[in-house]
């Protein structure tokens, strides 16, 4: 009786590390997929980032201008200001996709809202969609379901 008890526990010990290994790999299997697609959609971003793009402010009929380039630099133009600076793009939690431009050079112009800031001092973050092809959407971080800004593809 005491070996086939013993058999018993050896049994029930196996198949709970069995299944154990068995879960743990569909897990992991998961996790690539999501970093595979997760990769696919940041990958996707930049592609699509790439090109110029403007938006008009309605109040003033001011234009502004983008231009991402491959490289990862961007330039802006805005009334009388001109800026150059890199960018960057990351997915963030809920499959979002944050667009982080940090300007290096400014000519201190004024831009569409009046300002001559000089806006090398600051880092400008937002998230970022394509609902349409010709399309790009930004919005706060702070409120990333609410655009703010709906760029054209020039």
């Amino acid at each position: 009786m005491e070996a086939s008890q013993h058999m018993k526990t050896h049994t029930k010990t196996l198949f709970m590390l069995l299944l154990a290994s068995l879960f743990m790999m569909s897990c992991s299997g998961t996790d690539n997929t999501t970093m595979e697609e997760s990769d696919q959609f940041v990958a996707n971003a930049r592609a699509n980032i790439i090109g110029s793009w403007s938006f008009t402010y309605t109040e003033t009929q001011c234009e502004e201008r983008y231009v991402f380039s491959r490289d990862g630099s961007f330039s802006q133009t805005s009334l009388d200001e001109a800026l150059v600076g890199s960018y960057q793009i990351e997915q963030i939690e809920n499959s979002g996709i944050q667009l982080s431009l940090q300007p290096t050079q400014d000519n201190l112009g004024t831009d569409c809202l009046g300002s001559s800031e000089d806006s090398t001092t600051r880092n400008f973050t937002f998230v970022i969609s394509f609902p349409v092809n010709d399309q790009m959407d930004w919005a706060r971080t702070s409120d990333p379901g609410l655009v703010i800004v709906s760029l054209n593809r020039l």
